[in-house]
């Protein structure tokens, strides 16, 4: 297993055991425990910067950071009974410019790292991106991602109106910036059931265990391949939990593992379609694979996050990267129909621009890696690029 696999295995392993207790102390303040874990997975250099902070601003930084808390609750407050609704209260709760700009400071007089100093911005802008997707209502980047409310009906007002209400009084306690606008993102998050990001928390130790376990003892040579993944093709039924076609790639993911092509299936995509939908695509694959096809279960690897044919690839080599699979073996993708055109770009009805591997660079900031020769109707291969695929992004807060 190579280093940074070891250590994206370990610190999955520390999460778990420390559970709420190191957590707790992000916020100073009693916090579910899964927007407590939601922190952590979507701003990684911020939570280490924290921690070495022994979960304090320096002195030197803590008054204007206080002063900033305290503004911003006064802000708060005057807001509560605002118009029109929601818009007004969420702004109020929003990260202003100004406040940005102090916050960037205190990093700098805080001496903070350079690779929090450089991810900030982009940590900001998700952040505003959750406040206006799931306090506003706003277009998401994708329209499964979407709010669990309707923002313009009553329901949604009496909430945020309530929850101003709590944040303007002195029972939700005094957070630090930045994690007082961390922490009301993160609600909004769990209020509108958007947790996903942090399904799945035991992926090691249960449903890829077996995979883990036989890595150890994988002849990496024998292969041409370092996996055959199979990207779910999410059903449009509410009640339909695996599709006929990813069924059909199923059968064809099969046929190639006992063909000898590569030692494990990796079965890839969350839960997507339809919008709010209760159905894991990943899961359900492998269950199909292990229960119906009689296929070993240590020979399947999981991938139960992924919302788009650019994270299928991402999220896979980086599983990859934990079964310490070389880095220059090619993954063999089983697809079909529209999905095989978007990848090669060969559909004339998209736009000339569309791709994988522009969608990549569009919605990551970097190039996920290098598709092609595809074999047939149905296979394609792929090479990540190992050096970008480990960012966290949190713009995609469902899948960073």
């Amino acid at each position: 297993m190579t280093f940074a696999a070891m250590r994206f295995f370990i610190v999955g392993i520390i999460a778990s055991i420390l559970g709420a207790t190191t957590a707790q102390r992000i916020f100073g303040t009693p916090t579910p425990k899964v927007e407590n874990a939601l922190t952590e997975r979507l701003f990684p250099e911020l939570i280490q910067f924290w921690k070495a902070s022994n979960f304090t601003w320096p002195k030197e930084a803590l008054s204007s950071m206080q002063q900033l808390a305290a503004d911003r609750k006064n802000r708060i407050q005057q807001n509560a009974r605002c118009d029109p609704l929601p818009l007004c209260i969420v702004q109020a709760l929003n990260m202003a410019s100004e406040d940005e700009a102090k916050i960037t400071e205190a990093f700098h007089v805080a001496h903070a790292p350079q690779s929090l100093l450089d991810i900030w911005p982009r940590y900001v802008e998700s952040i505003r991106y959750m406040f206006a997707v799931y306090g506003n209502g706003t277009a998401s980047r994708s329209e499964e991602d979407s709010m669990l409310y309707n923002p313009k009906k009553a329901d949604w007002e009496y909430y945020i109106t309530g929850y101003a209400d709590y944040l303007g009084s002195k029972y939700s306690g005094f957070v630090l910036p930045p994690f007082d606008y961390i922490q009301t993102a993160m609600t909004l998050l769990d209020v509108n059931d958007r947790t996903n990001a942090v399904w799945f928390k035991d992926l090691w130790q249960q449903q890829n265990a077996g995979a883990l376990a036989l890595s150890h003892h994988i002849q990496w040579d024998n292969y041409k391949y370092s996996a055959i993944l199979v990207p779910g093709m999410g059903p449009e039924l509410t009640d339909e939990p695996l599709s006929p076609q990813s069924k059909m790639r199923l059968n064809i993911a099969v046929q190639l593992f006992y063909e000898g092509q590569a030692p494990y299936i990796v079965v890839s995509g969350g839960a997507v379609h339809p919008a709010h939908t209760p159905y894991t695509e990943a899961y359900n694959l492998r269950q199909w694979l292990v229960e119906e096809l009689g296929f070993p279960s240590e020979r399947v690897v999981m991938e139960p996050h992924s919302r788009h044919t650019t994270t299928n690839y991402r999220n896979t080599a980086r599983e990859l990267d934990v079964l310490g699979a070389p880095h220059e073996k090619p993954i063999l993708t089983v697809t079909n129909s529209d999905q095989f055109d978007y990848i090669l770009k060969l559909n004339k009805h998209r736009k000339p621009k569309d791709g994988v591997v522009y969608a990549g660079q569009r919605d990551l900031g970097y190039t996920i890696g290098k598709v092609g020769p595809s074999h047939g109707k149905f296979l394609i291969e792929f090479r990540p690029n190992w050096d970008k695929i480990f960012t966290i992004d949190p713009m995609d807060p469902l899948d960073p």
